[in-house]
């Protein structure tokens, strides 16, 4: 039960139709999550997140939605100071990691995996994290839902971030 001496993470959402963005502040700590234009450059089994993924991304990474279990943000979500990610989307997970589990821009220096599906399963779990070894910073988890299959939503952050949130707005 959450008490008057809690931290209060805030969560916004952002569509519009010059792009999306998630962001999340927990006091002086900001982590955001944009989607990537659609022409962007991917291959071997990556996308770029669409607007939906990109929102899902976000409420997964920042508030634990549809997880079951505890959640500590300021462990998972709030790991740097300034965390500024792109959304990325593997819907062929296993042939994603057999082509080596490539990412369009170069290993990111962190990645949030949103796990999610009808059909998760703990073993390929395994595998996509082992196949993110190179990655420094690894966080995530399984989020069973409705939808047939299993894929991998990502948040790929290069490096710890200063100074605006992803949408180009003042960090609050």
């Amino acid at each position: 039960m959450a008490t008057p001496a809690d931290p209060v993470v805030e969560v916004h959402l952002k569509a519009a139709s010059d792009g999306v963005v998630a962001w999340a502040t927990l006091g002086e700590a900001r982590t955001s999550v944009r989607r990537v234009r659609e022409d962007a450059e991917r291959g071997g089994g990556i996308r770029p997140a669409t607007t939906l993924e990109t929102l899902r991304i976000g409420l997964h990474w920042f508030v634990g939605w549809q997880h079951m279990g505890c959640l500590h943000p300021d462990e998972r979500a709030f790991f740097w100071p300034r965390i500024d990610a792109e959304a990325w989307v593997v819907e062929e997970v296993e042939a994603w990691i057999e082509a080596g589990a490539p990412f369009p821009r170069g290993v990111p220096a962190a990645v949030f995996v949103a796990f999610e599906g009808r059909d998760v399963r703990l073993a390929t779990w395994e595998r996509v994290t082992n196949a993110l070894s190179g990655v420094d910073e690894v966080t995530g988890g399984m989020f069973l839902t409705e939808r047939p299959g299993a894929r991998c939503m990502m948040g790929c952050a290069k490096s710890p971030s200063a100074g605006t949130i992803a949408d180009g707005s003042a960090t609050p």
